[in-house]
């Protein structure tokens, strides 16, 4: 997990300006998501490659642990977080958090689940997102579990 993280912060150091790049590419994407069902599919496509390259990962790490397979996939899967990231942050700031009354839970549960997964990666994580988080929970949109 060490490494993890030091090679997270290696190519964030690296990509000073990649940040602002990602949310240039994808603020057109956000802003067009204009009906539910164009956010329920945006966000489904975030959660599925969330989970695409964790179970890649997982499944080199268990056969081929240590290989430059490995090494690219985790690449890949650091290259993924920041971008869910950026998608997750700026949709939240436009859209807000997606209610389970309109959405399903997969599709609710995405923005808990990038944030989940990419803790650490950007400074005053928690200022920017805990209120969305806290909002979604006192709605019953994530649990307790969820909020901790």
């Amino acid at each position: 997990m060490k490494t993890f993280s030091i090679s997270i912060l290696f190519f964030i150091c690296l990509n000073v300006n990649y940040g602002q790049i990602l949310t240039d590419r994808f603020v057109h994407e956000i802003v067009a998501l204009d009906s539910d069902e164009k956010k329920e599919t945006y966000l489904l496509q975030i959660n599925q490659s969330d989970q695409k390259v964790r179970n890649d990962s997982n499944e080199c790490q268990k056969n081929k642990d240590g290989s430059l397979e490995c090494a690219e996939l985790l690449q890949k899967a650091q290259q993924t977080d920041l971008e869910n990231l950026v998608k997750v942050a700026m949709y939240l700031r436009v859209h807000g958090y997606p209610s389970q009354s309109k959405f399903s839970s997969e599709t609710s549960s995405t923005p808990w689940l990038v944030l989940h997964h990419t803790v650490g990666l950007v400074k005053n994580w928690d200022k920017e997102f805990a209120p969305y988080l806290v909002k979604a929970w006192q709605k019953n949109d994530i649990t307790t579990v969820n909020l901790h």
